[in-house]
């Protein structure tokens, strides 16, 4: 069965009263059927709780996206605004429903850190998480989402030593994320 899905904002199409022909027309949802704790999601994230599902919000790029429409209003909106996004992730989390991290863009090359700091950001500063809940969906999570929790995720005896060394405490300010020092990776 199904153990994580991505896209958070895919989800707000169960809110709606009709469905959608086709994935490929890129219907935004009709976010007035999005209030506060919508009734409807939480039914959707009490279901994934009790079967054990996670979700990669991959809520980052809505809000960037946001942004970018901003400066350019000809641009063709994604299926959910930045602050729908930011509200379904907020409920997910406020339910206990599992977060992973995860993209989908890409950042210029000459950008010094991945992509998934940005989701990073975004859990911390935007949706509320903690510093330590932002890591943990970024490690823990991250590889539950991977299948790789056996192998990988957490620091333990057996497991591949993925990790990274940082100048400053990512618990004070997740942004100290960036501040890499070293990466070791099957140590």
């Amino acid at each position: 069965g199904v153990d994580s899905v991505s896209h958070i904002c895919y989800l707000a199409y169960q809110t709606e009263p009709g469905v959608h022909h086709s994935y490929q027309d890129r219907t935004p949802v009709d976010e007035r059927y999005l209030r506060p704790n919508n009734p409807v999601m939480a039914g959707l994230f009490r279901e994934m709780l009790a079967k054990n599902i996670l979700i990669d919000a991959t809520g980052s790029l809505f809000v960037r996206e946001e942004a970018s429409r901003k400066a350019d209003p000809g641009m063709k909106p994604l299926r959910c605004t930045g602050a729908a996004v930011i509200a379904l992730t907020r409920q997910a989390v406020a339910m206990g429903v599992p977060i992973s991290t995860g993209t989908d863009f890409t950042l210029p090359d000459a950008e010094p850190c991945p992509e998934v700091h940005e989701e990073l950001l975004f859990l911390a500063r935007d949706v509320g998480m903690t510093p330590l809940a932002v890591i943990h969906a970024a490690t823990q999570m991250g590889a539950v989402a991977a299948g790789q929790e056996k192998d990988r995720g957490s620091i333990a005896p057996g497991k591949l030593a993925d990790f990274v060394v940082l100048r400053a405490d990512p618990l004070a300010d997740i942004a100290n994320i960036r501040s890499i020092e070293t990466v070791v990776k099957r140590g």
